[in-house]
């Protein structure tokens, strides 16, 4: 990964842990910005009906995961 694309990510994840801070009143929790992000930063090459029954899980969670150790991460 570029040092700019790890910077993008990295000042990202840190806006996603602060709008994920504020959950109590927009609702969005890591996991839900995980859905909502996941797929566009993690978008596999080829993508087939089946890559997407079983990546988007993990693709949720490798995302809220980012967004809560970002301080540790970055």
């Amino acid at each position: 990964i570029t040092t700019t694309y790890r910077r993008v990510l990295q000042r990202l994840c840190v806006f996603l842990k602060l709008v994920a801070a504020n959950s109590q009143a927009n609702r969005m929790t890591t996991h839900n910005l995980g859905i909502c992000f996941g797929p566009s930063i993690l978008r596999p090459e080829t993508e087939t009906i089946e890559s997407a029954i079983t990546e988007i899980p993990l693709v949720t969670e490798c995302i809220a995961r980012l967004i809560t150790y970002s301080g540790e991460l970055f």
